[in-house]
């Protein structure tokens, strides 16, 4: 049976599609395409995601894109995340900037992690827009206040590389100690990295910064955490 994650929906639309996909076969493809068709948001996510993945059905990148869309435009935080993702990459689309970030900005706002790193790295690296560190440092932070280790990574790094923030190892490297922590393989060679221009008071504060945190983030997704320079609490 497969667990399926149906982003702030009702509790009936939810336990429908669930019903629905437990019965695992063609049959329950048709019940939740007839839902989707009718309107029903979370049939219409769930469906997309069958597509993009080719999970039960043939692999559709036209179908799940406009699976995805309807469920987007029907506030999906999940849909629209992916949405944006299939325009970024050009899966069954060509690849348009401009409406990943839509999408993407889509997402983010109503608090979606993945969503929000995926915004700083289009700040961060220019994707049809201006390069502006200092907006991808801002959502890298909301995505790392929820734990995300790859944008804890991305502000690590851009505080060793003085981007958007004056040089700082002693918060590059308590992020990068997050998400190194967190399995993000690349973080540990950022540690390894920053260590010969530190001190070893600097080393010690830094893995003092990165418990208290880890605390922040765990007691209320960081609600009090600064991501500017030597403020964070």
């Amino acid at each position: 049976m497969r667990l399926w994650v149906l982003p702030n929906c009702f509790l009936a639309a939810c336990l429908f599609v669930a019903d629905v996909l437990a019965e695992d076969d063609g049959e329950a493809i048709g019940r939740l395409r007839t839902a989707a068709e009718q309107g029903l948001a979370e049939a219409q996510y769930v469906l997309g995601d069958l597509y993009r993945k080719g999970d039960l059905v043939k692999q559709d990148y036209a179908l799940a894109l406009h699976w995805y869309r309807q469920a987007a435009e029907q506030g999906v935080v999940g849909a629209q995340s992916n949405l944006g993702t299939m325009y970024d990459y050009g899966h069954g689309v060509s690849r348009d900037p401009a409406l990943a970030l839509y999408w993407f900005l889509k997402a983010a706002e109503q608090g979606d992690a993945v969503a929000q790193y995926n915004v700083g790295q289009v700040y961060d690296f220019g994707k049809g827009v201006p390069e502006d560190n200092s907006e991808a440092i801002e959502w890298y932070c909301k995505a790392a206040k929820q734990g995300l280790a790859a944008a804890q990574r991305q502000l690590g790094a851009l505080y060793a590389l003085a981007e958007g923030v004056p040089m700082d190892f002693v918060q590059s490297y308590a992020w990068a100690n997050l998400a190194a922590a967190g399995g993000e393989e690349s973080a540990r060679e950022l540690l390894v990295t920053s260590l010969p221009f530190m001190t070893p008071q600097q080393i010690a504060e830094a893995q003092e910064l990165s418990l208290r945190l880890l605390a922040e983030i765990q007691r209320d997704q960081g609600s009090e955490i600064d991501c500017s320079p030597r403020t964070a609490k």
